[in-house]
């Protein structure tokens, strides 16, 4: 195989995996050019090529799985020719904006990615009354809504079904990799790590989440009861590090 040859079909299997394996190809590429003039270089060829047909097998596993049937885009293609719009979640439904805010893409520049932003008092008023419509108690409270952690057990435990199944894996680990510069092995990990969080806290785990305790009290009969559990309006700041 000429230089040119072998440089441009290590170019398309790039293509074909992260930004990562882009980097490292090109190392590859500069050791062959560096052993093809020696002495039974085909022996070390061998050896080097059945270690990247390997490699490329377990990182690129996204070439032999398809993508889940929920999906609303395909992380592989997303791109500046393919870009995506992120919506909004109001109330069960997807909510979408004129507005959008672009996110460049590192690798090249291009916008591959549009935030969805309220341009109105008019948009933001479904929001303001969804936190309205949330009562002061809460909507897990133990107490006037038992069922909502029976509910949340066998949610939880759909989820962490759905996250064992390869082409969901696959699906999320490429993505997180498209917002997020980390290897395979790293968003594998993330991936992992939120997966047993589900699976540990379905069945009962989630009102065991909320125990309550008791503290005895000044004179006979007498009490103090303590309940964990979300009150009124909560708000979430997650880590953009750990975005899934």
């Amino acid at each position: 195989m000429h230089d040119s040859q072998l440089h441009h079909f290590l170019i398309l299997v790039a293509r074909r995996t992260d930004a990562f394996d882009i980097w490292y190809l090109n190392i590859l590429l500069f050791i062959f050019k560096r052993i093809i003039d020696l002495p039974y270089h085909w022996i070390y060829l061998g050896f080097i090529s059945k270690y990247i047909a390997m490699r490329l097998l377990l990182r690129s596993q996204h070439l032999f799985s398809s993508l889940p049937k929920w999906a609303t885009l395909d992380p592989h293609s997303l791109s500046g020719k393919h870009p995506h719009t992120v919506a909004n979640f109001l109330d069960g439904k997807i909510i979408t904006s004129p507005k959008t805010l672009p996110v460049i893409d590192p690798l090249n520049g291009e916008t591959f990615l549009n935030i969805s932003i309220p341009t109105s008092n008019a948009d933001l008023e479904g929001f303001i009354q969804s936190q309205r419509a949330v009562p002061r108690y809460g909507v897990h409270n133990p107490i006037k809504n038992v069922s909502r952690y029976q509910l949340m057990g066998d949610i939880f435990f759909k989820i962490a079904s759905e996250m064992r199944k390869p082409e969901v894996e696959n699906f999320f680990v490429k993505l997180l990799q498209r917002v997020m510069p980390k290897s395979v092995a790293q968003a594998t990990g993330e991936w992992v790590v939120t997966r047993r969080f589900f699976e540990n806290f379905t069945g009962d785990n989630p009102r065991f989440f909320q125990r309550s305790f008791n503290v005895a009290g000044d004179y006979d009969g007498q009490t103090s009861s303590g309940y964990r559990w979300p009150f009124g309006n909560v708000c979430v700041i997650t880590p953009f590090n750990f975005p899934l």
